[in-house]
This record gives structure tokens, sequence and C-alpha cells, in this order.
């Protein structure tokens, strides 16, 4: 009788394992085909490939660049992406870095949307848009660029003198170059509101210059008038006013100076 009973365990656990066994083996085979199906999905399945691509907003970007861009990116230090495929919705970025972009400055921002059902990939680009030239004038040739409302240099631009375009000439830094932000959000608000100043005005600008940036003092030249002077700590949205004011003065094309670098006052002679 002892040796029946000592059987009858051994025969239970020896059975509880092949069971075991068994269940491990369906679900090894389980999680197989799944991850089969998987990557059929993913690597094969018409669901994640694109049929169409699109670019939108571009106006002086070509589309071949815009491409290369994503492209050298995208695939950079990433062999999983390289095996998916170029037309694989999932290898592309749903938006660009700052610092994927330094190629390109023009380009502020670019996006990707992804139509699964119409299997159409739409790349949204935003290119910077030109608020004035900002010229360095350290060097025996300045050196000039076009400047967004962020203060972002994107593109040369020519020297240039007049009303037409607003061209800073700045006397103070060492260097600028392309990408480079010449001034801070508040201060290239202000700058831009002396700008709004001249749209306002009757005068002709000659120089707007930049001579301290420690300073963050504009001086403007004017033809056939008096040099004003700017601050960029604030707005000059209410200089338009006390400008046209001062025009009616019979003597005022001769005054030396009208200067508005003390918030909420004017000074002039």
């Amino acid at each position: 009788m002892g040796s029946v009973d000592v059987y009858i365990p051994e025969a239970r656990a020896l059975r509880d394992r092949k069971t075991r066994y068994v269940w491990l083996g369906i679900l090894f085979l389980a999680l197989y085909f799944i991850s089969l199906i998987a990557a059929w999905v993913v690597f094969r399945s018409p669901l994640f490939k694109f049929k169409e691509l699109r670019i939108e907003g571009n106006e002086t970007v070509q589309k071949e660049d815009i491409l290369m861009l994503y492209q050298s990116n995208m695939f950079r230090d990433s062999f999983f992406r390289y095996l998916l495929g170029y037309r694989n919705f999932l290898v592309w970025p749903e938006e660009l870095t700052p610092e994927e972009l330094r190629q390109f400055p023009v380009i502020k921002r670019a996006a990707t949307e992804k139509d699964y059902g119409r299997g159409l990939l739409l790349i949204k680009v935003e290119e910077r848009k030109a608020a004035g030239i900002w010229c360095g004038m350290q060097t025996e040739l300045p050196r000039c660029f076009w400047f967004d409302d962020e203060g972002v240099l994107f593109d040369k631009a020519p020297l240039v003198e007049g009303n037409l375009i607003r061209a800073v000439r700045d006397y103070a830094s060492a260097e600028i170059y392309l990408g480079a932000r010449v001034l801070g959000k508040e201060q290239i608000t202000n700058l831009l509101s002396v700008f709004q100043v001249f749209a306002r005005t009757g005068l002709s600008v000659k120089e707007i210059s930049l001579s301290d940036l420690g300073l963050q003092e504009l001086t403007i030249t004017t033809y056939e008038g008096p040099e004003l002077y700017f601050s960029l700590r604030f707005k000059a949205d209410d200089a338009a006013q006390v400008l046209d004011f001062l025009d009616q003065k019979p003597n005022f094309r001769k005054f030396e100076y009208v200067d508005f670098r003390v918030k909420d006052r004017v000074y002039y002679k």
C-alpha cells in the first residue's frame, strides 16, 4: 500500500508538468503567429503604406529639398526605419525639430498629416516671412539677411536704403549668420512697432542703426529731418501720434533730434 501512495502523487505531478508544457507550447505558437501577423501588417500590409505624398505651404524651398531633409533625418541611426521603407507611414515623424530644420532656416515648421484611409501623406510647411533686413556692418563688405517676426535670419538680402524695406544696420554684433536670432522675442516685437510708426507717418528713413546691444537703443536717421531715438525695451506705438503733432510745427524739420527712449516721455531739441 505504501508504494501506491507514492506512485499516485508522482503520476499526477508528471501529468501536470506535461499539461503545463502543452499550454506553454500553445502560448508560444500563438505568440509566434501573432508576431508574424503583426510583422506582415507593419512591413507588408497596404494599411501602413501611403500611395500619395503631397507638400503644401512651400514657396521658396523646393519639394526635393524638403524630401531630402526628411529622409536624412528619419533614416539616420535607425535600422528599423530603414527596414520599414520610405513609403511606410510609421517612419515619418509627426514634426521636424528645430535642430533638424537648421539646414533650411527659411522653414519655420514642417509637420506631417497621415490619412491611412486614403493612403495620403501630407507634409505641411510653414516658411518664414520677411519682416525686414538685418545687416552686420563690422566687415568691409556688410552681410545682410532677411529676418522674420521672431528675429531669425533666414535668407541672404541686399543692402538697401529707403522706406520700402526696413533695414537695420547692426554696428554692435561681432558676427551674424543664417539661422541666428538677432533679438529676443520682446525686443523684436518692439522693433516691429518702430517700423509701424514710420508706416503711419510721412517721415522718410535714411538709416536705422543699432550701435550697442546692451543699451538696446535704435538711432533713426531721416532725410531732411531730425534723428530719432527709440528703445527696444518697450513698444513705440504712441510715437506716431507724437511725430504727427510735432510735424505741424513750422521748424520741425530743423529739429536736431526727437528722443523716445524713456517710456511715456518724449524729448526733442
